[in-house]
């Protein structure tokens, strides 16, 4: 393919990152993806490593958009699986993050349950309100 030629912030967004192979700009990517990948201008690519980095970014776009959702609240396994499909990422990618994500203990159904549970208690709800909504969150 190319030569990287520039990487150049972008004006909007400086996480985000112009990059340029032989002078022509080919694609815009995160900073995080800029790290992952290694990329620096001189570093030659060809389509299979665009290939790679489009997927990073996908990756880190799916990660990022999964820990905005986390940042809510706590939320079940199958929470963030709905919510990633609706959002159209693919089932390979949403398996992905969710196995970032519970490698990193930032979910964990267990967990969810007894947070959810505590809230529901404190509005004053029913054991078996309670029961039925976690049975909706948990996909039982």
């Amino acid at each position: 393919m190319g030569r990287i030629t520039a990487i150049s912030s972008q004006r909007r967004n400086p996480d985000r990152y112009s990059i340029f192979i032989e002078g022509e700009f080919v694609l815009g990517i995160d900073k995080k993806t800029v790290e992952d990948m290694d990329l620096r201008v001189g570093k030659l690519v060809d389509e299979k490593d665009l290939k790679k980095i489009t997927s990073q970014e996908e990756l880190n776009k799916a990660q990022a958009y999964a820990l905005m959702l986390l940042g809510y609240r706590e939320r079940s396994l199958r929470e963030i699986k709905i919510r990633m499909r609706q959002k159209g990422y693919e089932e390979k990618l949403v398996e992905k993050v969710v196995k970032y994500l519970k490698d990193r203990n930032l979910i964990n159904d267990k967990r969810f349950t007894q947070l959810w549970a505590e809230s529901r208690i404190k509005k004053g709800y029913g054991r078996w309100r309670i029961q039925s909504e976690l049975e909706q969150k948990r996909g039982e």
